[in-house]
């Protein structure tokens, strides 16, 4: 609960038990006033859940970490600390979940919150949670084989669509896709649904292109996009869309570099 202190909170103790009271006392505090004003940053959202967990005798634990949600962090800087969410344990099991991300999104147009319940981040399963979620703790991404901190930022961000539509995204593809006026980028699938139906739009605005895809010998699904040199430097997005919903957002570059 470091975070917490970085608003100049300030405690005084002479033991660890006094240093632990305080910091519970302090939380608590944080919590009630969130609960009360029924607003709240994700520190709050997790701290709530936190003690309603404790409250029902079921072990939780308050995972900080990194949430990658703008197409910055793609094989951008890395950034920690910016998100937290839960870790609950279920008769012997852990399972993630995020109460902040769950309980809606903030529309980018108007920047007001919009309240919707996202059942997708609700005890995720730990290979789709890790796609948008990187604990600081490798333990927490609860896997047997821990996605490094390259994969995560190399990756595209993916949007909550994306999961329970029976698709895959090959581990070829990668975030960036580059403006060019000879070479194509590539995006590639282990899995495809059945009569999906794939468009991109740049910029979240303009004409929708539909993807293509074929299956070429190694089994993936491969569909070409080619970005041309008149796009304006602002253009700086590309979302795959199946029907009408967003899956993916990738990151546009002048130039892309091996």
């Amino acid at each position: 609960f470091d975070d917490i202190f970085k608003t100049g909170q300030i405690i005084s103790y002479q033991s660890e038990y006094g240093k632990q009271n305080q910091i519970r006392r302090v939380v608590l505090g944080w919590s009630e006033k969130a609960f009360r004003a029924r607003k709240g940053v994700c520190l709050e959202y997790s701290l709530i859940l936190n003690e309603l967990c404790q409250q029902f005798g079921l072990p939780s634990k308050v995972i900080v970490g990194v949430a990658k949600t703008d197409i910055r962090f793609i094989k951008g800087d890395q950034t920690f600390k910016n998100h937290t969410w839960n870790a609950i344990q279920l008769n012997g099991v852990w399972k993630l979940m995020d109460p902040t991300w769950a309980s809606g999104h903030l529309d980018l147009i108007s920047n007001k919150f919009i309240r919707k319940q996202l059942d997708h981040y609700f005890f995720t399963k730990p290979d789709e949670f890790v796609k948008h979620h990187f604990p600081t703790n490798e333990e927490w991404q609860l896997l047997d084989n821990p996605v490094s901190i390259q994969e995560f930022f190399s990756a595209p961000i993916y949007l909550p669509d994306f999961f329970d539509k029976g698709m895959e995204l090959s581990s070829k593809t990668k975030g960036i896709l580059s403006i060019t006026t000879k070479e194509a980028n590539y995006i590639y699938f282990d899995k495809l649904p059945q009569g999906h139906e794939m468009y991109y739009l740049v910029n979240g605005r303009g004409i929708f292109y539909r993807l293509g895809f074929k299956k070429g010998k190694d089994k993936l699904y491969k569909s070409k996009i080619r970005l041309y040199k008149n796009l304006h430097k602002n253009q700086d997005m590309l979302t795959v869309f199946i029907g009408e919903k967003p899956i993916l957002n990738f990151k546009i570059v002048e130039e892309l570099n091996n």
